[in-house]
């Protein structure tokens, strides 16, 4: 099922017709905010995507070749909401992320424990309005 259904996205994506996963990934992906940062590292290639709750969902740090998801907000809305596999969910996240930055990503990971210095980093954002 996952090459039929990543063909299709593609085909989906080129054409622009109407496809239900990429109408659920955009809702998603379209609420988000971004925020560069050094969270773990000075490199300046480290980002936080985020909702309007200040909730991270996704972390990119491009210098370590890394693309966590959140588990409950996001990697099993996409489960359940596609009933689709694990596999499904990476390979789909990786096309639609890589569509919408138009650029390169690492094979998304999930995380279902909380990363506190991201949630941390985006309280001070919030505060200050900046996370360095």
């Amino acid at each position: 099922m996952t090459n039929q259904l990543i063909r299709n996205i593609q085909i989906d994506l080129i054409l622009g017709n109407n496809n239900p996963i990429i109408d659920i990934f955009n809702g998603i992906w379209n609420k988000l905010s971004v925020l560069k940062t050094n969270v773990y590292y000075n490199t300046g290639t480290e980002f936080i995507y985020y909702n309007e709750n200040n909730e991270w969902l996704f972390f990119q740090d491009n210098s370590k070749d890394r693309f966590w998801c959140h588990y409950d907000r996001f990697w099993k809305v996409l489960k359940k909401e596609l009933n689709i596999e694990s596999d499904d969910v990476q390979l789909i996240t990786k096309l639609l992320v890589e569509n919408s930055l138009n650029n390169y990503i690492a094979k998304p990971m999930l995380r279902s424990i909380q990363l506190t210095t991201l949630e941390d980093c985006l309280i001070i954002n919030r505060q200050k309005n900046t996370c360095v």
